[in-house]
């Protein structure tokens, strides 16, 4: 093991995290007003920086120094024939001074690497497009 952390929420969207290194993290509704984070803001960060990271680890292996980036947009969908929620999470990649096609083959290396991505593999609700810098 590497590295490990533990979070305690005890009342849900409107409240607070509580991180076993003594950090803390107010939620909110994302539908209200008010200072926090809400559960989509949380998982496009986790995605977008874990993505990025690897697409960095991936970049560095290979001798190169382009500047990459993620964009993640989560989106909360109500469903249409049951009830409940669902979100939406769809990726745009980049990086810089690459071919769109030499881009699109490190992204996709770097999806079958990351923690995160591999959380989220099979998902039916999940997008990832590479896109030019």
């Amino acid at each position: 093991m590497l590295y490990q952390t533990r979070v305690s929420n005890q009342y849900g969207i409107k409240g607070q995290l509580y991180f076993s290194d003594n950090q803390e993290l107010v939620t909110k509704h994302p539908l209200e007003e008010g200072t926090g984070y809400n559960p989509e803001q949380l998982i496009a960060s986790a995605w977008a920086t874990c993505l990025n990271a690897t697409i960095q680890s991936i970049l560095e292996s290979k001798g190169l120094s382009h500047d990459s980036r993620v964009d993640i947009t989560v989106t909360l969908c109500k469903e249409k024939n049951e009830p409940g929620y669902y979100f939406q999470v769809d990726a745009q990649a980049a990086i810089d001074q690459l071919s769109l096609e030499d881009a699109e083959a490190i992204i996709a290396q770097a999806h079958l690497r990351c923690p995160v991505s591999k959380l989220l593999v099979g998902a039916k609700t999940l997008t990832l497009k590479t896109v030019d810098y």
